[in-house]
């Protein structure tokens, strides 16, 4: 969610305090105990020897970002976006980046290799090739004609 920080209300046009009075319904309405949330577009595709996921996750560094299996055979992506504080004494007029933790889930088919599983992170973008077991990848048989 975007957020709007304003720390004189009446600082321009009534566009600002209609804004700050549309946050205040929003934040109203969300549950005070559930952390920040910051969203995470994701590809998925598949070719023949594996499952792709790329997961976009901007101004996040790698060592920031988690992954695991669950017995359930359920991927578990996890990370956060931290604040950048630009200065103690600044003045913030607006703020519309998103800060704080993500996570993401994906049921991982049963024909998946999970002790296969490769990821990299760059520029911002989390790849994931899940390999595919070797009994379900397609077999090409040749026929011959008599």
């Amino acid at each position: 969610m975007r957020s709007l920080i304003l720390s004189n209300p009446n600082f321009l046009s009534p566009f600002f305090r209609f804004a700050n009075d549309m946050l205040d319904v929003a934040n109203s309405q969300a549950e005070p105990s559930s952390p920040a949330m910051i969203k995470t577009s994701v590809d998925i595709y598949e070719t023949d020897e594996a499952i792709h996921l790329n997961i976009e996750m901007p101004g996040v560094k790698k060592e920031d970002v988690s992954i695991n299996i669950t017995s359930e055979n359920v991927l578990v992506v996890k990370g956060e976006k931290k604040h950048e504080i630009v200065s103690e004494n600044a003045t913030c007029y607006l703020q519309e980046r998103s800060y704080g933790s993500f996570e993401r889930r994906f049921n991982v088919p049963s024909y998946i290799n999970t002790d296969e599983i490769k990821a990299s992170f760059n520029s911002g973008v989390l790849s994931l090739q899940m390999a595919k077991k070797a009994e379900v990848k397609p077999k090409e048989i040749k026929i011959s004609v008599e």
